[in-house]
C-alpha cells in the first residue's frame, strides 16, 4: 500500500495513517486471512499518537468530506495491495465500492469510539470490527476464485508485474512499424509503457487495466469491461495478462473458464479483417477450436534470458500466439 510521506504539511489523521501503516508495512494477504494478531491491535506508538491528538482526531474524522475522502482513499489503496498480492483475484468496480464502503464503516466508527471517555487501548473495538470484516471480505474474494486454501494453508507469494514495451514486443514477435491500429492492450499495467510507446511512434493505442488512472488513451477497469464492437480493433496485446487468467481459470476446472472463453472469443469477433489477437501465455486448449477458414494461428516459443521475467518464473515450454482474422 502507499504510504503518506512524513512532512509538516500533513494533518493530524494522516500522521497517525502512516503510523498505523509503517507498522504493518510487511504483512501479506495470507496475515489478512488469517487475522494476525498484530492487525487487530494498536501498536503501543499509536496508542500514545492516538491519545495525544484525540482531538483533532475527532474533529477531522467528523469532518463530511476529509472522512470521505479517508474512506476513498484507503480503499483504493487496499484494492491495489490485495491485487498485487494475489494478482487473479477478481476485482473491478463492485469490488472497489464494497471496500470503500467498509472503510466509510471504519472512519465512521472510529469517531464515535474517540468521542467517549474511554481511554485508548491496544484492543481498539472500531479496528477488532473492522478487521473482523476485511478479513471475511478477502476470505471470500479468495473463494470465488479458488485460491482460499492458498492463503490459509501456504505461504507462496504470486507476482503481479509491469514489463516495458520493448520486452513485450519482442516476447509477442511484433514488429511495431506493422502493427494494425488502433491497438487495444489489455491489462495495460499502471503506467501503460506499452501505450505510450507505441502513441510515441504516431500508433493509434489504448490500454485498460484494473490499476491504471482513467485518461484520454487509458481506461480504469477489468477487460470484461474492454469495448468489443465487431471489427474495431486492428490489433489486441495480452502480456501475462487475460490469457495467463484464462489459464489459470481452466487449469483449475472452474466456472470462471466459460466466461473467460465468451470473453475470448469477443476480442476475436471485435478484430478488423486481418486484425490479430496476440498474447502470452498461449491458449492451445481453445486454440484448436478455432474455425481455420476464419483464423489462422501461429504459435513461437518464448526464448528470452530468465533475467528478462525475474522474479516471474515462465516454465520451459512457454508460448506466445497471435491469431489473425481472415478477410
Amino acid at each position: 500500500m502507499a504510504y503518506p510521506a512524513k512532512d509538516e504539511g500533513m494533518d493530524t489523521l494522516d500522521r497517525i495513517l502512516g503510523l498505523r501503516l509503517e507498522k504493518s508495512a510487511r504483512l501479506s494477504i495470507h496475515d489478512i486471512v488469517r487475522a494476525n494478531p498484530f492487525l487487530r491491535r494498536l501498536s503501543p506508538e499509536l496508542q500514545a499518537a492516538m491519545s495525544r491528538h484525540r482531538q483533532p482526531l475527532v474533529d477531522q474524522l467528523s469532518d463530511d468530506t476529509r472522512r470521505e475522502a479517508l474512506a476513498v482513499a484507503m480503499a483504493k489503496a487496499m484494492f491495489d495491495y490485495l491485487a498485487a498480492q494475489y494478482q487473479y483475484l477478481e476485482l473491478g468496480t463492485r469490488e472497489l465500492r464494497e471496500l470503500e464502503q467498509m472503510y466509510r464503516r471504519f472512519a465512521g466508527d472510529c469517531r464515535d469510539w474517540l468521542k467517549r471517555t474511554e481511554p485508548i487501548e491496544a484492543l481498539f473495538p472500531p479496528l477488532l470490527t473492522h478487521q473482523d470484516q476485511l478479513c471475511a471480505w478477502t476470505r471470500a474474494r479468495l473463494a470465488e476464485v479458488d485460491a482460499l486454501a492458498w492463503a490459509l494453508e501456504t505461504d507462496d507469494e504470486t507476482v503481479c508485474g509491469s514489463y516495458d514495451a520493448a520486452l513485450q514486443l519482442d516476447l509477442l514477435g511484433l514488429d511495431r512499424n506493422a502493427l494494425i491500429d488502433p491497438i487495444l492492450d489489455l491489462g495495460c499495467g499502471r503506467q501503460a509503457q506499452l501505450v505510450l510507446a507505441l502513441r510515441a511512434r504516431g500508433l493509434v493505442a489504448f490500454g485498460i487495466d484494473r490499476l491504471v488512472e482513467n485518461g484520454p488513451f487509458t481506461r480504469q477497469g477489468s477487460w470484461f469491461d474492454a469495448p468489443v464492437e465487431a471489427g474495431s480493433w486492428g490489433t489486441i496485446i495480452a502480456h501475462l495478462s487475460f490469457t495467463l487468467y484464462f489459464l489459470n481459470a481452466h487449469l483449475g476446472a472452474t466456472r470462471r473458464a466459460v466466461r473467460y472463453a465468451r470473453q475470448y472469443m469477443h476480442f476475436l469477433d471485435a478484430l478488423k479483417p486481418d486484425g490479430q489477437f496476440c498474447y502470452a501465455p498461449s491458449l492451445p486448449f481453445i486454440e484448436q477450436l478455432l474455425d481455420p477458414d476464419r483464423f489462422d494461428v501461429v504459435t513461437r516459443r518464448i526464448a528470452l534470458p530468465p533475467m528478462a521475467y525475474a522474479p516471474f518464473r515462465a516454465p520451459p515450454d512457454w508460448q506466445a500466439s497471435c491469431i489473425t482474422r481472415r478477410r
